[in-house]
C-alpha cells in the first residue's frame, strides 16, 4: 500500500489508518481510532439524555469521564 498514513490513537494507543480514524469531539482536531470516536459519541449521547453538558464528560481526546455519567444516572 502506498500513501497510507498510519497513526496512533491518543486515547487507547491502538494503531490505525488515517482514513479509518475519527475526529475527536473533545477538540475537533485530534484524530482518534474509530472505537474511541464511537465511545466519545456514546458518552455525549448519554450525557445529553441525562441533562448534562456533553462537553463536560470529555476530559481529553478519547478520555471519557464515565464516573460523572454514572453519578448522573442514579
Amino acid at each position: 500500500m502506498t500513501g497510507v498514513l498510519i497513526l496512533q490513537c491518543h486515547g487507547c494507543g491502538k494503531v490505525f489508518e488515517e482514513a479509518r480514524g475519527a475526529l475527536s469531539r473533545y477538540d475537533n482536531k485530534t484524530l482518534v481510532c474509530s472505537d474511541c470516536g464511537v465511545e466519545e459519541g456514546m458518552a455525549q449521547f448519554v450525557a445529553m439524555s441525562n441533562g448534562i453538558n456533553p462537553k463536560s464528560v470529555l476530559m481529553a481526546p478519547a478520555k471519557v469521564d464515565w464516573a460523572a455519567l454514572d453519578k448522573a444516572s442514579v
